[in-house]
């Protein structure tokens, strides 16, 4: 879920570029995101749209410092989850008859969700199409920011991606701008179909019909309103829509 402190940057942020206060939701809808490793494009793909990079930047010296400094008490966190478990399964063993079906049960449904998620691609960076919106969205993404992350904000019409233009370590709220904005014609985020858990999950669909998932930490407030407003027909007119078909294989790009 998004913080307050982040919600208000990024509604100020929004208000005073290209959104009047009337176009903007009483409270900003959205979530920070990450993309997987973007898959390595071809050559003359890669050559044609600039040769961005197309790795985030690397972490800051200072937060590097911190976090080797505070590997000991990472360690202490890793021994007590070791631990903790440890004891479950001690306490387990003693009713093995309730937990091995427990265990079973959950197992199927997890591979069934698992094979869910392949099915639909959401286990897929995008789609494969170097040449389709998508592909070219992933060419350029991190020219805009070596950040890691993208607060992907929801308003009525379009979609924002915002975040610092270079990577911190902290304080990313405090440095992030508009880095780039699509209208509802443009892209949308789109639901899974009913059925499908994929919380911190997000397809994000192109006009063209080429995709890219984006992947957030936590549920987060985008899932809920897709939960909300797709029922009821998006009366507010975001950029949402439903799934209706599993995702098309892969395409290759030309020769």
């Amino acid at each position: 879920m998004l913080d307050e402190e982040d919600r208000t940057r990024a509604k100020d942020l929004l208000r005073y570029g290209r959104f009047t206060e009337e176009l903007l939701p009483s409270q900003v809808v959205g979530e920070w995101c990450k993309l997987d490793s973007i898959p390595k494009p071809p050559p003359d793909v890669h050559a044609a749209a600039g040769n961005g990079r197309l790795r985030p930047g690397h972490v800051p010296l200072g937060f590097a410092l911190l976090m080797v400094l505070a590997a000991p008490l990472w360690a202490a966190v890793l021994a007590y989850a070791l631990l903790e478990g440890a004891l479950t399964l001690l306490v387990a063993a003693f009713r093995p008859g309730k937990n091995l079906k427990r265990a079973r049960g959950s197992w199927r449904e997890s591979r069934a969700e698992r094979k869910a998620v392949a099915e639909h691609g959401l286990d897929r960076v995008f789609d494969g199409d170097w040449g389709g919106a998508a592909g070219q969205f992933l060419l350029r993404y991190y020219t805009l920011s070596t950040h890691s992350q993208r607060l992907v904000v929801l308003v009525p019409g379009a979609i924002a991606f915002l975040g610092p233009t270079e990577r911190v370590g902290f304080g990313k709220g405090k440095e992030m701008q508009v880095l780039q904005v699509l209208s509802a014609d443009q892209a949308v985020i789109e639901g899974p179909p009913a059925g499908l858990r994929t919380a911190g999950v997000l397809r994000l669909r192109f006009a063209d019909d080429t995709w890219v998932v984006l992947r957030s930490d936590t549920p987060s407030d985008i899932h809920a309103l897709l939960e909300r407003e797709l029922p009821r027909g998006n009366p507010e007119g975001y950029a949402l829509r439903r799934e209706v078909r599993s995702a098309p294989p892969p395409r290759r790009p030309p020769d």
